[in-house]
């Protein structure tokens, strides 16, 4: 049995707001376009299991649990073309931002001491 994998794609400028649960468990959601976004509700995406890549507007409000249980979220990025890369791994094999975080932390301060990352 084949599984379609969804890309939803919001170009209507006009279209300011995600609601409260709008694509909760939506288990083929896998990248999500929304470049004029300003607000994406509470529980939006929980338990979204495939979802890996999410692009929004700069000034993005998430609230609360909007990502809740989003175990393969590996890109949230804006329009601006800022990336958070999530994609590193825990011993178990699931996602863990920190090491991308800390990555970045450590590279900041070298770069603070005129070295290269």
């Amino acid at each position: 049995m084949a599984t379609a994998r969804v890309h939803v794609i919001v170009s209507d400028r006009s279209f300011r707001k995600i609601g409260d649960g709008a694509f909760c468990y939506c288990s083929n959601l896998v990248k999500v376009t929304a470049p004029f976004v300003e607000e994406v509700g509470e529980g939006a995406f929980c338990w979204s299991f495939n979802l890996r890549h999410v692009t929004f507007s700069p000034d993005v409000v998430v609230k609360l649990r909007a990502f809740w249980f989003c175990v393969s979220l590996e890109v949230l990025a804006t329009s601006v073309g800022f990336d958070y890369d999530a994609g590193d791994k825990d011993i178990y094999g699931r996602n863990d931002s920190s090491i991308g975080i800390t990555r970045f932390a450590e590279c900041y301060n070298q770069m603070d001491d005129a070295k290269e990352c």
